[in-house]
């Protein structure tokens, strides 16, 4: 315990006033079920994170640790771990609803699960991006007299 305060405490990122609020959190089931079933995800080792678009305009996460991982105590530990990776790494996540499922039994260290987050929510950005482009452009023929001067034209239609 006493490596993760000597390890804050050298941290310049601490200073930055940010917080944990419950505006960052998602807290319903059914935020929880949206992400799950956007259906986009990234892992490594440690988590597996889940992640969906917001609209909000900042990212948020939902955490979930098993009873798999341990018992009370390494899950808070895993959670406590979680929220400050979190919190340190906010300005540099995408504004994402992102939800981190814990898969290692022994919590790392701070620095290793903030780099994790960061990587793995570049990861899912990523693929949403591919996943919208892919979705976004339909080229529809519409007959003639319908749009345009009343040649054929072609328009592109948006498709989610």
């Amino acid at each position: 315990m006493s490596a993760c305060v000597s390890e804050l405490a050298e941290s310049p990122v601490v200073m930055s006033g940010n917080q944990f609020s419950k505006q960052v959190r998602l807290l319903r089931s059914s935020e929880f079920d949206r992400v799950f079933t956007a259906r986009n995800s990234a892992s490594d080792v440690r988590i597996v994170l889940y992640g969906a678009v917001n609209e909000i305009g900042h990212p948020r996460i939902g955490l979930t640790v098993s009873r798999k991982v341990g018992n009370a105590v390494v899950r808070n530990r895993w959670k406590r771990l979680l929220r400050e990776a979190f919190r340190l790494a906010q300005g540099e996540l995408p504004t994402l609803d992102l939800i981190c499922v814990v898969r290692g039994k022994a919590p790392p260290t701070l620095g290793q699960v903030r780099e994790s987050l960061i990587a793995l929510s570049g990861r899912v950005q990523t693929r949403l991006s591919k996943r919208a482009m892919r979705m976004i452009v339909n080229v529809v023929r519409w007959p003639a007299g319908t749009v345009g001067t009343g040649e054929e034209s072609w328009q592109t239609v948006r498709r989610w």
